[in-house]
């Protein structure tokens, strides 16, 4: 049996989710999708402003937890292979939200990269003339 592809449109699992057996799925199109992509954004925006090790760290402590959720949270009861498979028909927003999740990830490597920099900005002296 041919099971049809699986569109990977918010709108659609989130009506699906309704009735999945999931309970992470279903809090995850009600509520934490949108709890994570605010985390992330305030991250993010945290981490660029004032570049400390822990918000680079929790950049890369978050970012990663939040793959995880997601990707449990977009499985649900499918198979892995389903999962996979149904990536092709990822809508814009699904792409731009994991693309978020993994730049965040990188906010806080190169947080921690620039802390760890003997010419780190916060480092040099400004001379007044």
């Amino acid at each position: 049996m041919q099971i049809p592809a699986m569109s990977l449109n918010f709108a659609e699992m989130a009506a699906g989710a309704g009735q999945s057996p999931s309970g992470l799925q279903q809090a995850f199109f009600g509520w934490i999708a949108w709890a994570l992509a605010l985390i992330t954004t305030i991250l993010a925006l945290l981490a660029t402003r004032w570049s400390s090790r822990i918000l680079g760290g929790l950049c890369i402590l978050v970012g990663l937890a939040e793959l995880v959720l997601t990707a449990y949270g977009i499985k649900g009861t499918t198979t892995w292979s389903a999962v996979i498979d149904g990536m092709e028909n990822m809508r814009l927003g699904g792409v731009l939200y994991l693309f978020g999740l993994v730049l965040l990830i990188q906010i806080g490597a190169l947080v921690l990269l620039l802390q760890a920099s003997p010419l780190h900005p916060s480092d040099t002296k400004e001379f007044s003339s």
